[in-house]
């Protein structure tokens, strides 16, 4: 454990902190310079305004850069390959993993949930946004409600409550923004080269997306299923489909790495 917090430190830098505060800070705050430019109905709106633009468009590399910059002046300057005199190559692989895990969830939870409860608790408060509910045929809370449990997948859970909601689903895109953050990391790793560990993720992520569009299945594509803000409502299943078949590749990756971790070129 002692270990893992040192690893934290180390890579939480100044630019990595620099870069958080912008991801998390920077799309709500462009949301709020912008107000003037559309018609909000409700919270949930320009929450999905927020955080379903630019965000969701980079998001594997958004989260690649969060611990991977950090990792690859590591395997750049050898160090890790000369902390094999301390302890083995696959301990100090395993802690780099885990160091990236708690990184990536904790900003990328942030970056969701921090614009949710300024836009559902703090900016009422203030009146910053004026809502025009009526414009989308919605004149009183309860046709808000029942637009908002409607209108994208999870908002289900809007029901239960808003905050529910908003705590499920920024760890919902958390645990995608990690997955995506392993398979840069893998790949990195196995071909010795940052460039494509990042570049070939987000190309996959954006032509899975153009050929759900194009088939007709876009509620499978890989963005929607974790930022449904560009469709109408889905199955509630349906953003697991893209989710599992992630998940099989990160632990074909993981596998691959573990077994071939003493070759690999990056680590001699």
């Amino acid at each position: 454990m002692g270990l893992i917090l040192t690893e934290i430190k180390k890579s939480l830098n100044k630019k990595i902190i620099i870069l958080s505060g912008i991801l998390i800070f920077a799309p709500m705050i462009y949301a709020l310079m912008h107000l003037k430019e559309y018609d909000y109905s409700d919270w949930l709106s320009v929450y999905s305004n927020t955080v379903g633009g630019i965000v969701a468009l980079l998001f594997p590399l958004i989260v690649a850069f969060l611990y991977l910059a950090y990792f690859h002046q590591k395997i750049s300057n050898r160090f890790i390959i000369y902390t094999r005199t301390r302890r083995a190559i696959e301990s100090t692989i395993k802690i780099s993993i885990i160091v990236n895990i708690c990184i990536v969830f904790v900003v990328v939870f942030l970056m969701m949930f921090v614009p949710f409860i300024f836009y559902v608790y703090i900016e009422p408060i203030f009146g910053i946004i004026k809502y025009v509910p009526e414009n989308s045929n919605l004149f009183t809370e309860a046709d808000i409600l029942k637009a908002q449990m409607d209108h994208y997948a999870f908002t289900q859970l809007i029901g239960v409550s808003p905050f529910f909601y908003g705590f499920i689903y920024s760890i919902w895109v958390a645990i995608n923004g990690v997955l995506w953050s392993l398979i840069t990391f893998y790949l990195t790793l196995i071909l010795n080269n940052i460039f494509l560990g990042i570049s070939i993720p987000f190309v996959i992520y954006e032509v899975i997306n153009f050929i759900c569009a194009m088939l007709g299945f876009p509620q499978y594509s890989s963005m929607i299923a974790i930022f449904p803000f560009n469709i109408g409502q889905l199955s509630f299943g349906d953003p697991f489909v893209p989710f599992v078949v992630l998940l099989v590749a990160v632990v074909a990756l993981g596998l691959y790495v573990r077994r071939n971790i003493s070759r690999m070129d990056s680590l001699l």
